[in-house]
This record gives structure tokens, sequence and C-alpha cells, in this order.
């Protein structure tokens, strides 16, 4: 999927929470169609910062579409980006 800056779709994601480098990684999400997505691997991770606020970004592949996930470290949620 080519990133597209205007998409801000809310999604649900199923994600391991853990401890370590990496406390979080996503593991599958669905589309507000109800489309289920299974993330085959986690690509790229980021974490950008406004103020106590963090915005963890993935950017992740099913085996075939490449996506961008984002999520809300203070509301909790996701959403599609690219």
């Amino acid at each position: 999927m080519p990133i597209n800056k205007k998409l801000n779709e809310k999604i649900e994601v199923m994600a391991l929470f853990t401890y370590g480098l990496n406390p979080c990684e996503p593991l599958k999400f669905k589309r507000a169609k109800g489309l289920e997505i299974k993330i085959e691997s986690v690509l790229k991770t980021q974490i950008k910062f406004q103020g106590i606020n963090a915005t963890h970004i993935f950017d992740v592949t099913d085996g075939e579409n490449e996506y961008r996930l984002k999520f809300d470290s203070q509301s909790l949620n996701w959403a599609l980006v690219g």
C-alpha cells in the first residue's frame, strides 16, 4: 500500500505488550469494513514525542502489502495512516 498522508483510518489492533526495547508488537488489525489483516513482520518502529505524549509508528507487512500503523499512547487509539 503506498503511503497516503491523508489516510487516518481508525482501526482495531491485536498487539502483544511486553518488556524490553520493543514493548509493543502489533499482530493483526481490522479495518472499518471488517477486513482483517494478519501482520507477518514489523519492518520499522519509531516514537515521536509531543510533550509527554508518545506516538508509536509501525511500518508493517502482511507479506504482500506494507502498512503504517500509528498508536497514540495517551488516547490508546490506533490508526492506519499509510
